[in-house]
């Protein structure tokens, strides 16, 4: 799969699930700027991403280490099976939204 192909996979799953993700699994801090799944093009991933307002009144960027979802993945029921565990929900319900996303082959 060409770099091409994953970003627009990545940008597919982000559509789908950044709402819930940042619901369900997103940081509480008192200078959060922003927050939300983003695709880590060097390492060709999909990761939870945070945009912090430091001390100094800087804008700081963390990134979680957590690999939330890989365009060449190929156990995409295995994807659906951790959606269900961090977002709540069902596989079944994950398995649909995959579908949604055009992301279940």
């Amino acid at each position: 799969m060409g770099d091409l192909a994953r970003g627009s996979r990545a940008e597919r799953f982000i559509k789908e699930f950044n709402e819930d993700w940042v619901k369900k699994r997103g940081y509480q801090f008192h200078e959060l700027l922003s927050q939300g799944l983003g695709y880590d093009e060097y390492a060709q991933v999909v990761r939870h991403y945070v945009l912090l307002k430091s001390v100094r009144g800087d804008e700081e960027e963390f990134m979680s280490p957590l690999e939330i979802y890989g365009p060449d993945g190929d156990d995409v029921e295995a994807l659906a099976e951790c959606l269900a565990e961090w977002l709540g929900g069902t596989k079944e319900e994950m398995i649909e939204r995959l579908k949604k996303a055009n992301l279940w082959e």
